[in-house]
């Protein structure tokens, strides 16, 4: 008994050992269908260094395949990597597809990209600025965390909602300008971006989300729409450059905390 179990995981260790398809160049692939998903290695190394160049498409047993997302994991802690040009033909990047790439400094993220997912890009403490492309419409949570060097991103028209700890520590984040049709601002989403000299919070905000704007010490000038009903807790906590902020008669809840540090 022993032995065929013994059998059976000689047999079945290569499948189980390759968590992708094939690598084509320096890039590891999932085929499914007629499309393709940059995937990360088996051991998920930090392999990928310097420039980075994804194809629209790749051509695999005779057949050529359109190259549509980028997978979880995809490109995650590669830390020499310093540039990535993804094409026109990818649609997704999934959650932590380039997490802790330290070194990256430039990203072009084409107009075809619909859906980035969460913590996406966290840690990539080098990016300065960032476009975000006009066909996202939700800034997913811890997307962009931790870019400790990010100073200007642009918000497309297009976002309504920004998830839990989107920009979180993103401390050289001077100026955001949130656009009009952003209805939801999750907890702790510009918690600790201590070099935040405004904000402008939309009309179409209901709440202010817990620690949402923590440590933003910057911050000189708070004006809470009209809309607002309720200010959570610590959310404008050890914003100590804090000079006044405007309430409409709209809040109704303010709750423990929300000012505390503001000296």
């Amino acid at each position: 008994m022993k032995r065929n179990i013994l059998l059976l995981l000689v047999v079945l260790l290569p499948i189980l050992a390759s968590a992708y398809d094939a690598k084509i160049g320096s890039i590891y692939y999932n085929f499914s269908g007629d499309e393709v998903e940059v995937t990360s290695s088996n051991n998920n190394t930090t392999e990928y260094t310097g420039v980075v160049v994804i194809p629209e498409s790749v051509t695999y047993h005779n057949k050529t395949y359109s190259v549509t997302s980028i997978g979880i994991n995809a490109f995650a802690k590669s830390s020499n990597m310093i540039s990535v040009t993804i094409p026109e033909s990818v649609t997704k990047i999934g959650g932590s597809a380039f997490l802790g790439c330290s070194s990256l400094t430039s990203i072009t993220i084409p107009e075809s990209v619909t859906s980035i997912g969460h913590w996406a890009f966290q840690g990539c403490r080098s990016l300065t600025s960032l476009n975000i492309p006009g066909s996202v419409t939700i800034i997913d949570q811890g997307v962009f965390s931790s870019c400790t060097s990010l100073k200007s991103v642009n918000i497309p028209e297009c976002v309504t909602s920004i998830g839990p700890a989107a920009f979180n520590d993103c401390g050289s984040l001077a100026s955001v300008t949130i656009p009009n049709g952003v209805t939801s601002i999750d907890n702790g989403a510009f918690c600790g971006c201590r070099s935040l000299k405004s904000i402008t919070i939309p009309e179409g905000i209901t709440r202010i989300g817990f620690v949402t704007f923590k440590g933003c010490r910057s911050l000189t000038t708070i004006i809470i729409p009209n809309g607002v009903t309720r200010i959570e807790g610590d959310v404008f906590m050890d914003c100590s450059g804090l000079v006044s902020v405007t309430i409409p008669n709209t809040v109704t809840n303010i709750e423990d905390g929300a000012f505390s540090g503001c000296i």
